[in-house]
């Protein structure tokens, strides 16, 4: 879970941070408790405060994510709304004028774990043990990502991401029967000045925000000698 220190982060770093590094393809299942984990740190690095999602089989096929223990406000479901780009289908099933939000509905979710996935979801079906996000064949290779096996047993996984305020490259550490560890990333920020938009962030064990990051170019920078 991202906790938030001096440096805010954007949700473009929100989303990038909790990004999904399985190789690309075109299917992925997530068991229940996965999902409920994943959205519920996402939520809470989008909205900066704790929030405890969990994900439910419904009908059939159907799904959705319950909040009962830390539902959304007005202004909350709004910026959820912003940030995965739902539409006026999305609002309706949603928000129905009463608040708090306890539950999001399975296509708004859908469009949440579309900002994390190697793939963008056509189709998301429920079965007892978690859920599939489908991909159809025209999304293969939208997003690239590489992997090198270490002599260790573990994995780098370099990938892009093309966010269009801060593009760039992350590196992750993948380890068996753990989550994928963030190592690094570089981006371009639109929110630098000139001639400082390529910016470096360096993670360490055990630490959820960077213990680095600056301008490439900033003459400020500490030296990584000091």
């Amino acid at each position: 879970m991202r906790k938030q220190k001096n440096n805010k982060l954007s949700p473009e770093r929100v989303f990038a941070h909790y990004k999904i590094t399985t190789p690309p393809q075109h299917a992925l299942h997530m068991d229940w408790i996965l999902l409920s984990e994943t959205i519920s740190a996402l939520l809470t690095g989008l909205l900066e405060r704790n929030v405890e999602a969990s994900s439910e089989r419904e009908e059939y096929y159907y799904w959705g994510i319950h909040l009962h223990k830390t539902p959304l406000t007005r202004d909350e479901i709004e910026i959820i709304f912003r940030l995965s780009e739902a539409d006026e289908l999305d609002r309706e099933q949603n928000d129905y004028g009463e608040y708090p939000i306890i539950e999001l509905c399975q296509s708004l979710c859908e469009k949440l774990m579309g900002k994390l996935l190697l793939f963008a979801p056509s189709v998301t079906l429920a079965d007892d043990a978690g859920v599939w996000f489908i991909s159809s064949d025209s999304d293969k290779g939208d997003k690239q990502s590489i992997t090198k096996a270490l002599p260790n047993g573990r994995t780098l996984v370099a990938e892009t991401w093309d966010e269009p305020d801060y593009p760039g490259i992350r590196i992750s550490l993948r380890i068996p029967g753990a989550q994928d560890e963030l190592i690094c990333f570089a981006e371009h920020s639109s929110t630098k000045s000139a001639g400082k938009e390529l910016c470096i962030a360096v993670y360490a064990q055990n630490h959820d925000d960077p213990v680095y990051y600056e301008s490439y170019s900033d003459p400020q920078a500490p030296s990584p000698n000091n």
